[in-house]
């Protein structure tokens, strides 16, 4: 005698209604104990080791063949249970219903799911999707839909998918809200709490592309923010003024002075990044880790002819590269040691290099009460560009 299951009775009473159901649990001793348990439903079954229909063991494409195909509908299974690695390379549009009966890990393995028999070919306009809640008390233990909920977010929190416009696209799409807004060259003054509403770039002098871009609003007291909501809050307060206030030359001085903090940051960001080395193709890291056992044997021999050229080398396979320089990498990355150091002079012996910044304002919206100058600094207009070098403030 089984104990009374009321999950099972909750899947039991689901399926009777012969809606061809696609049914996912997480292990295989789940999918057995379903078909033992609901015999009177025309289950077939499929786990990464076996496959059947009912207590019938078959071959796992009989059992596929059959349930998707289902020329006899009175004679064919009307429901597949089946484990997620049973499920991997499917593709079953006859399934109307897709039932989570155990929830995965993560939302990527919910979406794969589904899409079993969500797609192109479906022979359902409309798809439902069950999903069984874990009990109180195990979902306090295991956080399985807490973290299913955590998961699905991750991405959007590192700028993909929709959700993940707040880091990539906001700034574009705010952009076009502004299209047929006329702007103008100099500093304005609107009325609001006070702070400054302002844009810079980071620029290698001559380049025209910024290495790096910011719109911020920054408050009296040194405190700044990138949020969208509150640039866009600002940007939407300014561009509704219907008349331009000029701003008194010792309050533009005196916000600049203050935006200062915020630049100096973004400087010492990008001064950092100039030595990350992300997204290196796989020949590159190979040869940049050869490249630096070389180097630790120059030191250890003070070679430093060859260090210099080592350190040389770095920088170059570090970077960018053409198309030939990919193919020369390839070739260093399987080469010998002696090898490795001849081929090192085919290396371009030069490469665009910057010590010094630019930081161009490209906007400033002062916002607050009319300005009462409280020390003489020398003014900037907005457009202009102040010179900085990398290893020093601005």
């Amino acid at each position: 005698v089984h104990a009374p299951d009321a999950k099972l009775a909750c899947l039991h009473s689901l399926l009777r209604d012969n809606i061809p159901s696609l049914v996912f649990t997480s292990s295989r001793d789940t999918v057995r104990y379903i078909r033992q348990r609901l015999g009177d439903l025309r289950l077939a079954w499929c786990t990464g080791v076996r496959a059947g229909i009912g207590s019938t063991t078959m071959p796992r494409a009989t059992v596929l063949a059959s349930f998707q195909q289902a020329s006899n509908p009175a004679l064919a299974p009307a429901h597949l249970i089946v484990t997620d690695v049973a499920a991997e390379g499917l593709d079953l549009q006859r399934a109307a219903r897709v039932v989570h009966y155990d929830l995965p890990w993560t939302p990527m393995r919910m979406s794969q799911r589904e899409g079993r028999s969500i797609r192109y070919g479906s022979r359902y306009s409309h798809v439902d999707v069950v999903e069984f809640a874990m009990p109180p008390l195990l979902e306090r233990r295991l956080r399985v839909e807490a973290t299913l909920r955590r998961k699905a977010g991750l991405p959007a929190v590192a700028g993909l998918g929709p959700g993940g416009s707040h880091i990539w696209r906001w700034r574009a799409e705010l952009a076009s809200r502004f299209d047929d807004t006329g702007g103008q060259r100099g500093v304005a003054v609107a009325p609001g709490p006070t702070g400054l509403l302002a844009g810079f770039a980071l620029c290698i002098p001559g380049e025209r592309v910024p290495l790096s871009a910011a719109v911020l609003w920054l408050d009296p007291c040194g405190t700044w923010t990138e949020a969208p909501n509150t640039v866009a809050e600002r940007l939407t307060a300014a561009a509704a003024q219907n008349r331009t206030i000029v701003a008194d030359p010792v309050a533009v001085a005196e916000w600049i002075e203050r935006l200062t903090v915020p630049i100096r940051k973004r400087l010492a960001n990008v001064k950092r990044q100039r030595w990350m080395m992300l997204d290196q193709p796989p020949a590159a890291r190979l040869v940049l880790g050869r490249l630096q056992q070389l180097i630790r044997e120059a030191a250890r021999k003070r070679e430093a002819k060859r260090l210099g050229e080592l350190e040389h080398a770095i920088s170059v396979v570090a970077g960018g590269h053409t198309a030939g320089e990919a193919v020369l990498l390839e070739r260093l990355a399987i080469a010998d040691d002696w090898e490795l150091s001849r081929q090192l002079s085919a290396l371009p012996r030069t490469r665009p290099t910057w010590q010094s910044l630019e930081v161009r304002l490209t906007g400033m919206v002062i916002f607050g009460p009319p300005h009462q100058p409280s020390k003489a600094v020398a003014s900037l207009e907005c457009g202009s560009t102040l010179h900085s070098s990398t290893s020093t403030e601005p």
